[in-house]
């Protein structure tokens, strides 16, 4: 399913963002929406960075979180014409898919990277862009 995103240009959507993260509490501070539609994989957010800004009719905010025991994941935050939204991209992410939480925080033993795997990990961030803009679409 789609998510819906509304256009904003960037010059309004980054104090949005700013107002948010430059709060004491960031990033616990966020609203249940957003913690709503992170909530689809379990990581950490002791360690939460805006990584980029990217700039287009639907502007996005590209962070990345997770503990200091879990490979971090990437998310992202938009603008839904009434509210700050949440998205974890699946293309060029890196999570486990089969337990549905950063690698790190399996539950299961048997489903966790051996050690020189971890290591390896890295984003696709070109990934993580198309997915991005195949799943938010605009509404006008």
């Amino acid at each position: 399913m789609s998510r819906i995103g509304v256009p904003i240009p960037m010059r309004l959507f980054k104090p949005k963002i700013e107002e948010l993260i430059l709060h004491d509490e960031f990033p616990y501070n966020l609203s249940s929406r957003i913690q709503k539609d992170l909530s689809k994989i379990n990581f950490d957010f002791e360690n939460c960075d805006l990584e980029e800004y990217i700039d287009g009719l639907i502007p996005v905010a590209l962070f990345q979180a997770g503990g200091d025991w879990e490979h971090p994941v990437v998310f992202c935050l938009y603008w839904d014409g009434k509210q700050l939204r949440g998205y974890i991209p699946k293309d060029g992410n890196v999570y486990n898919e089969k337990e549905k939480c950063a690698y790190g925080s399996e539950e299961d033993d048997s489903n966790c990277l051996p050690a020189e795997q971890f290591e390896k990990l890295k984003f696709d961030y070109d990934k993580i862009r198309a997915d991005i803009a195949n799943r938010i679409k605009i509404k006008l």
